[in-house]
């Protein structure tokens, strides 16, 4: 079982980038609707409606989550994280009925830990909640912790959701997220501290962490707090007349300033709305707002379906037909290659692009682009292969240019200082380190076809966009690396390529199509035959 959480979290001065487990990618206060206008909040207020987003965390042993908060409403959502595409993982903690509630479920059946009292809405409340493989701790301000341990025989957490503090995305907000966490609406209250596995996380306004918020204004002396809303309604800040106020959004049957009427002759009214603001649809879908009606339909971009567009079809393309197709902004991101090639690497890929630059891979040391690193990127329409040991980069260019939309095998070997790059079978271009150093040290994740928001890179590698493109074989020391979207790390926007033939699956009764280039192999079940498994083969007796 979990000892009692005692140790302090490090101060904010000892925050480090290369600390985190994730990587965030663009400012708060560029997302946000802000109701003090051009007035920045150190301590956000949450609204009921409200929510700020962070990119996804690593929890697949262990996570400790802790916060510093106060509420007016006995029910919230205080942090959320799950899987999308209807995957039954999910971490979280809401208040319920009054008391703090930490749950968490693996896929083999949910632990629930309760508080073993209730909060207080006059004061301000710190919680820790700490999962390690199966075993939870709760811990409620100086209260003894409540410990307990998951059923089933799961052990890691799988989360592919970024996580939310105070609410929850519109696109969460449907009936099984509420089943999960036990309650339907986001904190009405403040917070004033998060931490993740001890590292502090910036929530003003001006911080750099967090992807999204919504509905954050500064805490103060808010006209929500203590909630003057009554039967659940949400309370919202407005500014009327140059003053600060609430105005009360009440549920279904309800009426009146605070909500406190029951509207037995009418049906509830409601306010008027444009379902497509913030847009649910997911995946840079567009929103369209169904006329006289509060409901819309989402257009779904190629490779994505769902009535959100929340399914990445691509997720569950994997074997040997597939072959991901990357569009400038897409990126699977894979373990780093690390030790394994320390001293020596060699690497075949096939590669098609149709466009003269783009990034095929990179692996670096360190988050802050600085130090060891490797890459090959195209560059004005030509191959380069660069790498760093310490003391500046060698770069290696093909001798030719790449022909666009063409299939092209390149082969990178390195020995020590030493490297090479063939380009569809020509003799090898060389090229030596300028570094007296031998090793090459990489660290941190390596990205293929492309590089999420925030990632920094070593200048000399001299990486400016994605591959628009696809990737058929990436082969390292001799070992096939997984470059699909089930065998990665994380990956955005990544779908099938649909320009080869195998897209469309030529081979007939059951058999599976292998790429080779630009051409195709047909593998056939058992009794059948044929270029295209078209042959039945006949037994005489």
């Amino acid at each position: 079982m979990l000892e009692e959480y005692t140790k302090p979290a490090p101060p904010v001065s000892n925050y480090t980038e290369d600390s985190l487990y994730f990587t965030f990618a663009k400012f708060c206060n560029s997302f946000t609707y802000v109701f003090i206008p051009d007035g920045p909040w150190t301590v956000p207020h949450f609204s009921g409606a409200s929510y700020a987003e962070f990119r996804k965390v690593n929890a697949f042993s262990e996570i400790t989550i802790q916060l510093k908060f106060r509420s007016a409403d006995p029910e919230g959502i205080l942090f959320y994280s799950g899987q999308l595409n209807n995957g039954r993982d999910f971490i979280s903690l809401a208040i319920n009925n009054g008391y703090v509630e930490f749950r968490f479920d693996m896929g083999s059946g949910m632990l629930k830990l309760r508080s073993k009292r209730p909060i207080n809405s006059t004061q301000w409340h710190t919680i820790v909640a700490r999962r390690i493989r199966r075993d939870g701790m709760l811990q409620l301000d100086a209260d003894p912790p409540v410990q307990g341990t998951s059923p089933g025989h799961a052990s890691g957490l799988n989360l592919d959701s970024n996580f939310f503090v105070g609410g929850f995305n519109t696109y969460l907000e449907d009936q099984r997220y509420q089943k999960q966490t036990g309650v339907d609406k986001g904190l009405t209250g403040c917070i004033e501290e998060v931490r993740i596995n001890e590292n502090h996380l910036n929530i003003t306004s001006n911080s750099d962490h967090c992807i999204s918020t919504f509905r954050l204004a500064e805490c103060g002396a808010s006209p929500c707090i203590p909630n003057p809303c009554q039967h659940s309604a949400n309370c919202f800040i407005t500014m009327q007349a140059n003053v600060f106020t609430n105005k009360c959004e009440c549920k279904d049957n309800y009426e009146g300033e605070t909500c406190q009427r029951e509207n037995t002759g009418l049906p509830a009214k409601k306010k008027p709305n444009n379902p497509c603001k913030p847009n649910p649809c997911q995946g840079g879908a567009k929103c369209i707002a169904v006329p006289g009606e509060d409901e819309f339909t989402c257009k779904c971009p190629p490779g994505r379906s769902g009535s959100l567009c929340m399914t990445n079809q691509s997720a569950a393309l994997q074997g040997p037909s597939f072959m991901p197709a990357f569009a400038g902004d897409s990126y699977l991101e894979l373990l780093s290659l690390g030790k394994d090639v320390r001293s020596t690497m060699s690497m075949e890929i096939l590669f098609y692009s149709n466009q003269p630059d783009g990034l095929i891979f990179y692996n670096g040391q360190k988050k802050s682009g600085k130090g060891d690193f490797v890459s090959l990127n195209l560059k004005n329409g030509f191959l380069e292969f660069k790498y760093n040991l310490g003391q500046g980069a060698a770069n290696i260019r093909s001798a030719n240019p790449v022909s666009l939309n063409e299939w092209h095998i390149v082969v990178l070997s390195r020995t020590m200082r030493t490297g090479d790059l063939s380009l569809d079978n020509f003799d090898p271009v060389y090229g030596t380190s300028p570094s007296q150093h031998s090793f090459l040290d990489l660290k941190q994740p390596m990205y293929v076809g492309g590089f999420p928001d925030g990632v920094k890179f070593n200048p000399e590698a001299g990486v400016t966009t994605g591959l628009s493109g696809a990737l058929q074989k990436f082969q390292v020391n001799g070992v096939n690396l997984p470059i699909s979207p089930a065998g990665s790390v994380s990956y955005f926007n990544v779908i099938a390529f649909n320009a080869h033939t195998c897209y469309r699956n030529p081979c007939d009764n059951g058999g599976v199509c292998h790429p080779r280039g630009a051409e195709y192999m047909c593998v056939c079940l058992p009794n059948y035959t044929g270029d295209n498994c078209e042959q039945g083969e006949t037994f005489f007796m």
